[in-house]
């Protein structure tokens, strides 16, 4: 019975979908693996349900449960309906993602930024290894052991989800920014452009932005009050002047942070621009 088994675990990993579910739990650990490192060391900028803070945790330990089940390959069944349905609404997102144009999908958070195309294109091939090869019925492990594993998955899954509720790197912001980013549009290259913004503080207490950091010198922030009281909305402006890098052309993401002297994020404010040609960028929408 022992050499049936060993048998039957030796076909599974070689055959097309051993090698897919091997693949596809690598893929989800390495996602889980790079959003759970961006939640403890990054603030958490909540612009929607899709980027609320318990759902990016909810994701990290579905994508690790499911990673660590697809590897140890127990109930094959079961694992391959749950890839089915997770990667289906994966490229939903993606698909969403890309008709909005989004720069990046944040698949693998800040880590490795990825196009939303590049991963509805992996989604969707996922998808058709998971059609394509699908397992047998019978179960890999004696159920002793399939409890066992179900079990050290299930406390590592609460594990770190607890761990990444108590992280202090992703501290929620202390300012709102309204709105929540800023799209300036189709700027010309070498060109410049502003906009006004309004920083609103919900707390009851208040906050000193002391140091601003963007991830561009073509991109400053104007903010001429910096303690903002209770309750209050003060005005910003976001200037961005593209003679530093008269040269680049193409989509520009930048991310705004404001910090308090203690070190604590005051607000994020995300910034886009779709830098073109002068030429291209007087008929572009």
């Amino acid at each position: 019975m022992a050499r049936d088994e060993q048998r039957a675990t030796g076909r599974c990993f070689v055959t097309g979908y051993g090698a897919v579910r091997v693949l596809l739990g690598v893929v989800l650990l390495a996602a889980s693996a790079a959003k759970g490192y961006e939640l403890t060391t990054e603030p958490i900028v909540e612009t929607g349900w899709l980027s609320a803070r318990w759902l990016r945790i909810a994701v990290v330990e579905l994508e690790l449960v499911l990673g660590l089940w697809l590897l140890t390959g127990l109930c094959p069944r079961q694992s391959w309906l749950a890839a089915l349905g997770c990667f289906t609404v994966f490229l939903g997102v993606a698909l969403l993602q890309a008709s909005e144009n989004k720069s990046s999908c944040c698949c693998f958070g800040r880590v490795l930024p990825t196009s939303p195309k590049i991963m509805l294109a992996c989604d969707l091939a996922a998808l058709i290894a998971l059609v394509k090869w699908q397992p047998g019925e019978r179960p890999l492990l004696p159920s002793s052991r399939l409890f066992s594993q179900v079990g050290a998955i299930v406390i590592l899954a609460l594990m770190t989800g607890i761990a990444l509720s108590m992280s202090a790197g992703g501290d929620v912001p202390l300012l709102a920014p309204l709105p929540e980013g800023v799209d300036l549009g189709v700027v010309s290259q070498s060109g410049s452009r502003e906009q006004l913004f309004w920083l609103v503080n919900p707390t009851d207490k208040p906050v000193a932005v002391a140091t601003l950091k963007t991830g561009c010198p073509c991109l400053v922030i104007d903010l001429p009050k910096r303690q903002v009281a209770p309750a209050e909305t003060v005005p910003a402006r976001v200037v961005l002047d593209l003679g530093r890098e008269p040269h680049f052309t193409g989509d520009l993401g930048i991310e705004v942070r404001g910090f308090t002297e203690e070190g604590r994020v005051a607000f994020v404010l995300p910034v886009a621009a779709r830098v073109r040609p002068a030429s291209q960028a007087l008929v572009s929408p």
